[in-house]
């Protein structure tokens, strides 16, 4: 299964968009920052306000390994259970 998203690139592909120039915002999280400041950031900020810094990704989702894994997980459980 193939799927779309958009990712945030770190630079700015449209400055004028919805005719918001020049709005004031935050930055956005520099490469390095740890997954929780990347959170803590998410947590108080829309994606709405930085879709001029979001390009478009395609990626391959193998949902067959991740239910194999649930099945797994569910047999398992149901075994220390008898």
């Amino acid at each position: 299964m193939q799927a779309r998203f958009f990712c945030c690139q770190g630079k700015r592909l449209n400055e004028d968009i919805m005719g918001e120039k020049d709005k004031k915002r935050d930055p956005m999280p520099p490469p390095d920052t740890t997954p929780e400041e990347i959170g803590e950031f998410w947590d108080t900020h829309s994606l709405a306000d930085y879709l001029d810094e979001t390009h478009e990704v395609e990626f391959q989702v193998n949902l067959e390994s991740r239910l194999k894994h649930i099945q797994n997980v569910a047999k398992s459980k149901r075994i220390k259970e008898k």
